[in-house]
Protein backbone atom coordinates (compact mmCIF):
# COMPACT_ATOMS: atom_id res chain seq x y z
CA UNK A 1 0.00 0.00 0.00
CA UNK A 2 1.00 3.36 -0.80
CA UNK A 3 1.95 6.60 1.75
CA UNK A 4 -0.89 8.42 0.15
CA UNK A 5 -3.03 5.49 0.25
CA UNK A 6 -2.33 4.24 4.04
CA UNK A 7 -2.90 7.90 4.93
CA UNK A 8 -6.10 8.03 3.18
CA UNK A 9 -7.32 5.03 5.01
CA UNK A 10 -6.37 6.33 8.86
CA UNK A 11 -8.72 9.91 9.47
CA UNK A 12 -9.12 9.92 13.09
CA UNK A 13 -7.19 7.30 15.37
CA UNK A 14 -3.65 6.23 15.29
CA UNK A 15 -0.64 5.44 18.24
CA UNK A 16 0.24 9.21 18.39
CA UNK A 17 -3.47 10.38 19.06
CA UNK A 18 -3.76 7.67 21.53
CA UNK A 19 -0.42 8.54 23.18
CA UNK A 20 -2.08 12.03 23.64
CA UNK A 21 -4.76 10.67 25.35
CA UNK A 22 -2.96 8.28 27.79
CA UNK A 23 0.79 9.99 28.95
CA UNK A 24 3.51 8.47 30.22
CA UNK A 25 3.31 10.15 33.83
CA UNK A 26 -0.74 8.93 33.55
CA UNK A 27 0.53 5.78 33.42
CA UNK A 28 2.91 5.64 35.82
CA UNK A 29 0.18 7.32 38.63
CA UNK A 30 -2.09 4.47 37.51
CA UNK A 31 -0.11 1.90 38.31
CA UNK A 32 -0.88 2.10 41.86
CA UNK A 33 -4.37 2.70 41.50
CA UNK A 34 -5.49 -1.28 41.87
CA UNK A 35 -3.58 -1.53 44.97
CA UNK A 36 -5.27 1.26 46.57
CA UNK A 37 -8.85 0.69 45.39
CA UNK A 38 -8.26 -2.57 46.31
CA UNK A 39 -8.00 -1.59 50.01
CA UNK A 40 -10.96 1.32 49.69
CA UNK A 41 -13.12 -1.44 48.05
CA UNK A 42 -13.24 -4.05 50.62
CA UNK A 43 -12.80 -2.05 53.22
CA UNK A 44 -16.18 -2.19 55.08
CA UNK A 45 -15.86 0.87 56.93
CA UNK A 46 -14.85 3.02 54.45
CA UNK A 47 -17.16 2.01 51.77
CA UNK A 48 -20.61 2.53 54.55
CA UNK A 49 -18.84 6.32 55.07
CA UNK A 50 -18.97 7.42 51.60
CA UNK A 51 -22.31 8.56 51.07
CA UNK A 52 -23.74 10.97 49.22
CA UNK A 53 -26.90 12.14 50.46
CA UNK A 54 -25.47 15.74 51.91
CA UNK A 55 -24.77 16.61 48.38
CA UNK A 56 -28.20 15.10 47.22
CA UNK A 57 -30.37 16.85 49.25
CA UNK A 58 -30.19 13.83 51.64
CA UNK A 59 -32.33 11.67 48.88
CA UNK A 60 -29.20 9.69 48.00
CA UNK A 61 -28.56 8.98 44.52
CA UNK A 62 -30.93 7.27 42.25
CA UNK A 63 -29.33 4.02 41.27
CA UNK A 64 -26.03 3.13 42.52
CA UNK A 65 -25.33 2.54 46.74
CA UNK A 66 -21.83 3.34 47.79
CA UNK A 67 -20.28 -0.09 47.54
CA UNK A 68 -21.26 0.07 43.80
CA UNK A 69 -20.10 3.19 43.53
CA UNK A 70 -16.96 2.19 44.90
CA UNK A 71 -16.90 -0.86 42.23
CA UNK A 72 -17.55 0.71 39.12
CA UNK A 73 -14.48 3.66 40.21
CA UNK A 74 -12.35 0.89 40.65
CA UNK A 75 -13.00 -1.52 37.69
CA UNK A 76 -12.84 1.75 35.05
CA UNK A 77 -9.37 2.25 36.90
CA UNK A 78 -8.27 -1.25 35.90
CA UNK A 79 -9.55 -0.42 32.54
CA UNK A 80 -7.49 2.52 32.35
CA UNK A 81 -4.45 0.87 33.78
CA UNK A 82 -4.82 -1.46 31.50
CA UNK A 83 -4.92 0.20 28.99
CA UNK A 84 -1.99 2.57 29.45
CA UNK A 85 0.04 -0.93 30.02
CA UNK A 86 -1.49 -2.12 26.48
CA UNK A 87 -0.25 1.67 24.80
CA UNK A 88 2.89 1.35 26.60
CA UNK A 89 4.19 -2.27 25.24
CA UNK A 90 2.75 -1.77 21.84
CA UNK A 91 2.97 1.72 20.91
CA UNK A 92 5.66 2.20 18.08
CA UNK A 93 9.06 2.94 19.34
CA UNK A 94 9.54 6.67 17.73
CA UNK A 95 6.21 7.19 18.82
CA UNK A 96 6.48 6.86 21.90
CA UNK A 97 9.34 8.68 21.95
CA UNK A 98 8.08 11.66 19.91
CA UNK A 99 4.64 13.25 20.19
CA UNK A 100 4.48 14.11 16.58
CA UNK A 101 5.62 13.69 12.60
CA UNK A 102 7.35 17.49 13.15
CA UNK A 103 9.13 16.82 16.10
CA UNK A 104 10.39 13.31 15.17
CA UNK A 105 11.82 15.10 11.58
CA UNK A 106 13.45 17.54 13.87
CA UNK A 107 15.36 15.50 16.64
CA UNK A 108 16.10 12.94 13.26
CA UNK A 109 17.75 15.46 11.35
CA UNK A 110 19.88 16.62 14.56
CA UNK A 111 20.98 12.94 15.65
CA UNK A 112 20.10 10.71 13.12
CA UNK A 113 23.97 9.21 11.68
CA UNK A 114 24.11 8.82 8.02
CA UNK A 115 24.05 4.80 8.65
CA UNK A 116 20.71 5.70 10.81
CA UNK A 117 19.34 7.24 7.96
CA UNK A 118 20.34 4.40 5.52
CA UNK A 119 18.92 1.92 7.84
CA UNK A 120 15.78 3.62 8.30
CA UNK A 121 15.57 3.76 3.90
CA UNK A 122 16.33 -0.18 3.77
CA UNK A 123 13.52 -1.11 6.20
CA UNK A 124 11.12 1.18 4.38
CA UNK A 125 12.06 -0.15 0.85
CA UNK A 126 12.25 -4.09 2.36
CA UNK A 127 8.55 -3.75 4.16
CA UNK A 128 7.26 -1.05 2.48
CA UNK A 129 8.26 -1.46 -1.24
CA UNK A 130 9.26 2.91 -0.62
CA UNK A 131 10.10 4.54 -3.54
CA UNK A 132 8.35 1.85 -6.09
CA UNK A 133 5.09 3.46 -6.32
CA UNK A 134 4.01 6.77 -8.18
CA UNK A 135 3.32 9.13 -5.15
CA UNK A 136 7.02 9.09 -4.31
CA UNK A 137 9.25 11.70 -5.45
CA UNK A 138 12.03 10.18 -4.80
CA UNK A 139 14.02 6.88 -4.86
CA UNK A 140 16.82 4.71 -4.14
CA UNK A 141 18.69 7.37 -6.35
CA UNK A 142 18.38 10.12 -3.73
CA UNK A 143 19.55 7.84 -1.17
CA UNK A 144 22.68 7.01 -2.93
CA UNK A 145 23.30 10.86 -3.41
CA UNK A 146 22.90 11.45 0.11
CA UNK A 147 25.54 8.44 1.15
CA UNK A 148 27.95 9.74 -1.78
CA UNK A 149 27.81 13.37 -0.16
CA UNK A 150 29.11 11.75 3.47
CA UNK A 151 31.75 9.65 1.72
CA UNK A 152 33.51 11.75 -0.92
CA UNK A 153 36.58 9.31 -0.61
CA UNK A 154 34.68 6.38 -1.81
CA UNK A 155 32.73 5.71 -4.46
CA UNK A 156 28.89 3.81 -4.06
CA UNK A 157 28.22 2.85 -7.76
CA UNK A 158 28.42 -1.05 -7.62
CA UNK A 159 28.73 -1.47 -4.13
CA UNK A 160 26.45 -3.62 -2.45
CA UNK A 161 24.76 -2.94 0.26
CA UNK A 162 26.53 -4.71 2.81
CA UNK A 163 29.24 -2.97 1.69
CA UNK A 164 27.46 0.56 2.12
CA UNK A 165 26.49 -0.83 5.20
CA UNK A 166 30.23 -0.43 6.47
CA UNK A 167 31.24 2.34 4.11
CA UNK A 168 28.75 4.70 6.66
CA UNK A 169 30.23 3.79 9.91
CA UNK A 170 33.25 5.95 8.20
CA UNK A 171 31.07 9.13 6.78
CA UNK A 172 32.52 12.03 7.76
CA UNK A 173 30.56 14.88 5.83
CA UNK A 174 27.50 13.85 7.76
CA UNK A 175 26.04 17.77 7.75
CA UNK A 176 26.93 18.70 4.65
CA UNK A 177 24.95 15.62 3.36
CA UNK A 178 21.95 16.34 5.38
CA UNK A 179 21.89 20.23 4.29
CA UNK A 180 22.20 19.35 1.01
CA UNK A 181 20.03 16.71 0.84
CA UNK A 182 17.40 18.74 3.29
CA UNK A 183 14.17 17.75 1.12
CA UNK A 184 14.41 14.10 0.58
CA UNK A 185 15.79 13.52 4.43
CA UNK A 186 12.58 15.45 5.43
CA UNK A 187 10.22 12.96 3.12
CA UNK A 188 12.03 9.94 4.62
CA UNK A 189 11.45 11.02 7.61
CA UNK A 190 8.19 11.92 7.89
CA UNK A 191 7.44 8.63 5.48
CA UNK A 192 9.36 6.57 8.28
CA UNK A 193 7.05 8.15 11.11
CA UNK A 194 3.92 7.73 9.09
CA UNK A 195 4.03 4.34 8.07
CA UNK A 196 4.61 3.35 11.91
CA UNK A 197 2.20 5.86 13.42
CA UNK A 198 -0.42 3.82 11.16
CA UNK A 199 0.47 0.80 11.35
CA UNK A 200 -1.68 -1.86 12.94
CA UNK A 201 -4.51 -0.11 12.84
CA UNK A 202 -7.35 -3.34 13.83
CA UNK A 203 -5.29 -3.17 17.02
CA UNK A 204 -5.50 0.64 17.64
CA UNK A 205 -9.18 1.00 16.99
CA UNK A 206 -9.38 -2.09 19.66
CA UNK A 207 -7.50 -0.12 22.35
CA UNK A 208 -9.35 3.02 21.67
CA UNK A 209 -12.70 0.65 22.21
CA UNK A 210 -10.91 -0.38 25.25
CA UNK A 211 -10.44 3.10 26.87
CA UNK A 212 -14.15 4.27 25.63
CA UNK A 213 -15.35 1.62 27.75
CA UNK A 214 -13.25 1.70 31.00
CA UNK A 215 -13.63 5.74 31.05
CA UNK A 216 -17.09 5.29 30.42
CA UNK A 217 -17.30 3.13 33.53
CA UNK A 218 -15.22 4.90 35.71
CA UNK A 219 -17.64 7.75 34.90
CA UNK A 220 -20.97 6.17 35.40
CA UNK A 221 -20.89 7.42 39.24
CA UNK A 222 -20.81 10.54 38.53
CA UNK A 223 -23.43 10.19 36.24
CA UNK A 224 -25.39 8.75 38.85
CA UNK A 225 -24.75 11.56 41.23
CA UNK A 226 -25.69 14.70 38.47
CA UNK A 227 -28.61 12.74 37.84
CA UNK A 228 -29.48 12.44 41.46
CA UNK A 229 -28.40 16.52 42.23
CA UNK A 230 -30.20 17.40 38.88
CA UNK A 231 -33.86 15.40 40.33
CA UNK A 232 -33.31 16.59 43.87
CA UNK A 233 -32.93 20.72 42.67
CA UNK A 234 -36.26 20.15 40.00
CA UNK A 235 -38.19 17.82 42.72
Amino acid sequence: MSLDELRAETRFVDWSTLRRLITNNAIKYTAAIPVVGYLILFNDQISHSLQFNEITGGTGTLILDAATRLQFLYFGLIGLTAGGAWLWMRCPTIVADEPDRRSYIKSGIEDLSILDIWIIYKRLERDYQFGLFDDIPFDRDNIIQLLQGATKDYSIDGVSDDEVYFMMKSAVDTDVAKRKHDEFLRFLLAANFDYQNLSRKTEVHALLIWLIISGAIFLVPSFDVFVSVLASVLG
